[in-house]
């Protein structure tokens, strides 16, 4: 009797699944339309964000210190507000003015030929003590002088990646071997092309090379193995604080042994010879210098460099 019973309600639980699937399967959507699937539903669902945060969602100090601002989306318009608070009172008010923010838009349409109705970014950073700030959009770097209220656009050139610097920790976001850097003037932006140092003049996007000689064995302004490994070390050139001068590392790996590298998940494994310094064997000899942006000229400076020293983290004098 039991296994009868049984037997009934198996029937039934796949008469169930099955006229589900019919439900779910051929029978039209709502108001008689077909149901949507495939690379349709796929443009409906990402012609909108799916999630849109409203209310307060971004939150930094002010240069100055004298306070922090803050970033709200609007749940009418979703449009972007930014606003200053001072922490004391609590009190809210509009961090850019007015005025800048009419030239902004302005001045951003006289440099793109595109019209805003807000500002044109969704976020910023401020440069120069807190009198700028630079933003990105549609992939162009832009500056903006708050006080002449003047907009200008940072010419400079995307940084690749670069040759033997593949999956290195060295090589993570905060690299300069990803982004450059600029001086802090924001006139000139550096970066590293194959194993030299480049300079490029934002005003004008000319390119100026200075230095030469680099190869695999020898890195200019951009570092080796060891030093984002063992110091955390993601920078191999500095500017000076007047923006005249670039400190860089030279590291030579001609003596450090190349480690063999397998890449065998590929169809075809891959050889990959990379310098490791195995324990008792040379480190890469590093040589600091200075370079002058607009003569070109080279100084090194005495640090009695060997395989056996290490030149950690320099760093500029506030009056260079």
């Amino acid at each position: 009797m039991l296994s009868i019973i049984l037997e009934v309600i198996m029937k039934r639980l796949k008469l169930a699944v099955l006229f589900v699937l019919y439900l779910f399967l051929f029978l039209p959507g709502q108001n008689g339309y077909p149901q949507v699937r495939g690379r349709a539903l796929y443009d409906l669902m990402t012609r909108e964000p799916l999630t849109r945060p409203e209310g307060t969602f971004r939150i930094r100090w002010l240069p100055n210190g004298q306070g922090y601002y803050l970033t709200e989306r609007d749940s009418v318009t979703h449009k972007r507000q930014f606003y200053r608070v001072v922490p004391e009172t609590q009190k809210k008010v509009p961090l850019f003015s007015p005025e800048q923010e009419q030239a902004l838009r302005e001045e951003y349409k006289k440099l793109t030929g595109k019209s805003k109705k807000s500002l044109p970014f969704l976020s910023f950073n401020f440069v120069m003590n807190g009198q700028a700030i630079t933003f990105n959009a549609k992939g162009r770097h832009f500056l903006f002088h708050l006080k002449d209220r003047t907009l200008r656009e940072l010419k400079r050139p995307e940084v690749k990646p670069q040759p033997g610097s593949k999956d290195l920790m060295r090589y993570m976001p905060g690299s300069q071997l990803w982004n450059g850097t600029y001086s802090p003037d924001y006139k000139y932006f550096a970066y590293v092309k194959d194993y030299d140092l480049y300079v490029v003049d934002t005003r004008t996007g000319e390119e100026k090379r200075l230095t030469t000689g680099g190869n695999e064995n020898l890195l200019h302004g951009r570092p080796d193995w060891v030093y984002p490994e063992e110091f955390s070390q993601l920078t191999a050139y500095w500017w000076s604080p007047d923006s005249r001068k670039l400190a860089y590392y030279e590291f030579d790996e001609s003596q450090v042994h190349q480690y063999p590298l397998v890449h065998d998940l590929k169809p075809e494994a891959e050889l990959e010879l990379q310098h490791y310094p195995n324990p008792g064997d040379p480190n890469p000899t590093v040589n600091l210098y200075i370079g002058d942006v607009q003569s070109g000229n080279i100084v090194q400076v005495e640090t009695h460099s060997s395989s056996d020293n290490y030149i950690v983290k320099p760093q500029w004098r506030r009056d260079s």
